[in-house]
């Protein structure tokens, strides 16, 4: 399926937004600042899944569309025994259902996962779901190149996007270094200029990242209009690059030259 055009759209299903051929804020993160990378995307299949990305997106369903989270997930009783009759008929109706099979021990951490983050003081305040936009998916030509995203929300009267994160450390930290160097910052600031492409407010973006282990802590973060801004104009640039004609090039040209100061050693 292609889309002719660009705009926002708001009950585009998951199955046929992920297939379009378009350049995405993930496959930016991924890119590593290499035109090449990025261009490869297009044509990469797409990863497997991991029982963590499942985990994940169990998660953004419970949350954002619990609705649909109760019809298509099948729930399996802690000891269900997939060799005797009772597991292998439970199995085999989902299946035939298309439903995702969720074990009991994991939706029960999921639910507490929700509450922690829902018990949030700011989250309490900031998020009611039923003043958002779930899931909407962007399309913009952005120098010369077609850019979809999907963001997990975004609430019109407030001109902000929250993004949830499940992960094993929410600490201010580890998020710090996250957002720079994995590329969150990339993918926050194509998502608030594409809102803004579409003539949409966007003042705020939120990283809501919540702890898959007990008690489930809760980090809230986000950047300066000063780094999205430094982050958008890097994302432009990558894309221009992509939209050239011919084969992109490497990292470098020639060798590039590290000099590391040599490490002090400390007494006690």
């Amino acid at each position: 399926m292609i889309l002719k055009g660009t705009g926002v759209f708001r009950n585009l299903a998951a199955g046929e937004y992920y297939p379009l051929p378009y350049y995405s804020a993930s496959a930016v993160r991924m890119a590593k600042g290499s035109a090449r990378n990025l261009k490869a995307s297009l044509t990469k299949r797409s990863p497997k899944s991991t029982p963590a990305m499942e985990f994940g997106t169990a998660f953004h369903t419970l949350c954002l569309e619990p609705e649909i989270f109760a019809t298509d997930y099948v729930l399996l009783p802690d000891g269900l025994d997939f060799v005797k009759k009772e597991g292998k008929d439970l199995k085999k109706a989902a299946i035939a259902e298309g439903k995702t099979m969720l074990k009991e021990k994991d939706l029960r951490k999921l639910e507490a996962m929700r509450d922690s983050l829902m018990s949030h003081p700011w989250m309490a305040e900031h998020f009611d779901i039923a003043m958002a936009d779930v899931e909407i998916s962007l399309i913009n030509n952005i120098e010369g190149c077609m850019v979809k995203s999907r963001l997990d929300t975004y609430f019109p009267e407030l001109g902000m996007s929250i993004d949830l994160k499940t992960t094993m450390d929410a600490s201010p930290g580890t998020w710090k270094r996250q957002i720079r160097f994995d590329g969150y910052r990339l993918q926050a600031a194509i998502y608030v200029n594409q809102l803004k492409l579409q003539g949409l407010p966007a003042r705020r973006f939120v990283f809501a990242a919540v702890e898959k282990d007990s008690p489930h802590t809760v980090g809230l973060y986000e950047m300066s209009e000063a780094s999205l801004e430094a982050a958008w104009q890097e994302a432009k640039e990558l894309f221009r690059q992509a939209a050239l004609p011919g084969d992109k090039e490497h990292y470098n040209s020639e060798p590039t030259l590290f000099d590391y100061e040599p490490t002090k050693l400390k007494l006690f």
